[in-house]
């Protein structure tokens, strides 16, 4: 997959996906396109409690009219 489209509403983290890259909500590790079926209305949150998105070196992403929020700033690495 190399391409995913989110329909419109809020996606909220409860856990990590990747513990060991600073508790990120979504790790990243190959190129992949993430957007909004409609922009603007999609909202990605950590809730605060860990970092939203970790792209790895070995991936890239395209974020396409998303709303990303609630990233802890002291949860990086």
């Amino acid at each position: 997959v190399s391409r995913i489209v989110l329909m419109a509403g809020t996606y909220e983290f409860d856990d990590d996906m990747c513990s060991d890259e600073g508790g990120s909500a979504l790790c990243i590790d190959r190129n992949v396109t993430i957007e909004a079926e409609v922009a603007g209305s999609v909202v990605l949150d950590a809730k605060g409690a860990r970092r939203v998105i970790y792209v790895s070196p070995a991936g890239r992403a395209e974020l396409v009219g998303l709303n990303i929020t609630g990233g802890d700033k002291d949860n990086v690495s």
